[in-house]
This record gives structure tokens, C-alpha cells and sequence, in this order.
């Protein structure tokens, strides 16, 4: 009954922390986009309202998608990507996406990494806002990892990271991310 009520809570905590995380990817998107046609919101720029280093980049597909109700899909994203540090990594999410009324997506999702050897893992909570540009939807994200790796993941323990979601209409995605300082 404890375990129940600390985990109900925990997940409380970090739904509030990933729509704060997001709400301010989403603002320093928005006020970059205005700004330039670069529509990175996170960069190494020190003129940018939020600051970080590059630490991930990643290519996939998208691999399943299912229709919960009228305004809210499942998503299920699979791909490969390398971290800064040389790591190769294996990636699945599934996000549930509510479409908002005024054309915003809105997706919650877990993820899980492993390093290509299957020999560690990693796993994530995701918060973002997808909104639609011409052949693509962009989702500025906020993700929280964790993991009990002592060794090359062992770097995601407590980190939070900010990107740039791309999904384009054949169902291929991209990001980076960026370690938030």
C-alpha cells in the first residue's frame, strides 16, 4: 500500500516537473523560431534563454500507432542513436499524444535505451508539445532518465534533457538532445 502511494506520487512529481520542463522548451522554441529560421531552442549559444551541451543524437521509425479515442493516439517509436561519449545505443518510446483544440499535440511517453551490446540499460519519462510545420511536427521535449548502470550509461542516473523531436509524414524521426545546466 506504501510502495502504491509513493509510486502515485513520484509519477505526480514528475508530471508536474516534465509540463514545467516542457512549458520552458516550448517558450524557448517559440521565442528562437521568431527570432531565426533555426528552429533549435537549445543550443551551446550562451545568448540562449536555456543552457546545455550536446550529449545525444538519434535516427528511427516509427513502428506502431493506435488510436486510444477521438483526441489521443498511442505512438511507438523505435531507432538508434550515439551519445557524445561514443556510446551506441538502441531506443524504444511510446508516447500517448492528445491533439489539444488548438492543433498542438500534446504526448506523454517512457522510453528505454540499450547500449547495442544489450549488456546496459536505461529509462526515460518524456514530455512535449508537437506543433505541425510543412511535411513535419516538431516536439520540443523535456526527458528525465534513470538507470542502475555503474558503467557507460551509468552518466544517465539524474539527468534531464531537452530536444527537438522531428517526425516527418513518412513516420521517420530525429533528435538531439541537450543536457540541461
Amino acid at each position: 500500500m506504501l510502495n502504491e502511494k509513493m509510486a502515485k506520487i513520484e509519477f505526480v512529481i514528475l508530471v508536474v516537473i516534465g509540463t514545467i520542463l516542457s512549458s520552458i522548451a516550448l517558450l524557448g522554441y517559440e521565442l528562437d523560431a521568431a527570432a531565426s529560421q533555426n528552429n533549435t531552442s537549445i543550443t551551446n549559444d550562451t545568448s540562449s534563454n536555456i543552457h546545455g551541451h550536446l550529449i545525444y543524437e538519434v535516427h528511427g521509425k516509427i513502428v506502431a500507432q493506435k488510436m486510444i479515442n477521438s483526441t489521443a493516439q498511442e505512438v511507438s517509436y523505435a531507432g538508434l542513436g550515439r551519445f557524445t561519449n561514443g556510446v551506441d545505443v538502441t531506443e524504444v518510446w511510446t508516447y500517448i499524444n492528445s491533439h489539444t483544440p488548438s492543433g498542438a499535440i500534446q504526448g506523454v511517453g517512457h522510453g528505454m535505451l540499450k547500449t547495442v551490446d544489450n549488456k546496459e540499460m536505461a529509462i526515460a519519462k518524456g514530455y512535449g508539445r508537437g506543433l505541425t510545420e510543412i511535411g513535419k511536427v516538431v516536439y520540443p521535449t523535456a526527458q528525465l532518465y534513470s538507470t542502475n548502470s555503474t558503467g557507460r550509461l551509468a552518466f544517465l542516473k539524474h539527468i534531464v534533457g531537452f530536444s527537438e523531436w522531428q517526425v516527418d509524414n513518412s513516420g521517420n524521426y530525429s533528435y538531439k538532445m541537450w543536457e540541461f545546466k
